[in-house]
């Protein structure tokens, strides 16, 4: 089973990733938000934290780590900007 986050440790994550020279994408959705953090240099990983629903009430966040950018993340990228 997938681990989930919650909003308050993803935003603890995304902060600790942009003061480490990660530009942050925001990809807005419905109901749905998800985010895609790409490092400034090729070494280090590009993650993407992504909103899912819990049940009908709440809903929590997963998170994925790619070596490089797919282009399934650059096409959501490029939606984004």
């Amino acid at each position: 089973m997938t681990g989930l986050y919650t909003a308050a440790a993803i935003d603890s994550a995304l902060d600790t990733l942009m003061r480490s020279g990660y530009d942050i994408f925001l990809i807005p959705g419905v109901l749905i938000d998800s985010y895609v953090c790409v490092p400034d240099t090729d070494d280090k990983w590009v993650y993407e934290f992504r909103e899912t629903p819990v049940n009908s009430w709440s809903s929590a966040y997963t998170v994925r780590r790619h070596s490089k950018v797919s282009k399934r993340l650059q096409a959501l990228i490029s939606s984004a900007e």
